[in-house]
């Protein structure tokens, strides 16, 4: 199975200059917790909630202050559609992250999260316990 086929082609995006509040507000209403950072039509980067929280809240900082660029992750690891599922969850390990976009010819088309690959591919749960066992026993891990 190929990550084109279980990934998600919904993908909510923002732009940098947009405040943290707003992102906030985008993602509770689009029930995601990322967003990928679009700049005039390129990925520039990406936005979790941890993102928010770790940086907005937990600083005592105005989320209408914060823009988006000032806390996004710009270092974005991105697969390709016909990328193995199996091969984008070793990713994930390896990164230890749990949000991959999906770029053909620097075209967003979608994006995959450790969640899509649990419920396409159930023997992956055990692969992917490697990545909260990892991270539960280390640093927080981004996204």
């Amino acid at each position: 199975m190929i990550v084109e086929e279980i990934m998600n082609t919904n993908v909510k995006t923002i732009s940098p200059e947009d405040s943290s509040q707003e992102a906030a507000k985008m993602m509770k209403d689009s029930n995601v917790s990322c967003l990928i950072v679009v700049k005039t039509g390129k990925l520039v980067g990406i936005l979790t909630e941890m993102d928010i929280i770790r940086n907005v809240t937990a600083e005592n900082r105005r989320a209408a202050e914060v823009p988006v660029e000032e806390i996004m992750t710009t270092d974005v690891i991105m697969i390709k559609p016909d990328l193995d599922v199996i091969d984008a969850a070793s990713v994930m390990i390896e990164k230890r992250i749990k949000k991959l976009p999906v770029v053909d010819n620097g075209k967003l088309l979608g994006i995959v999260t450790s969640m899509d690959i649990v419920h396409a591919e159930p023997e992956m749960i055990k692969h992917l316990a490697e990545l909260f066992l990892v991270t539960k026993k280390n640093k927080p891990m981004a996204g």
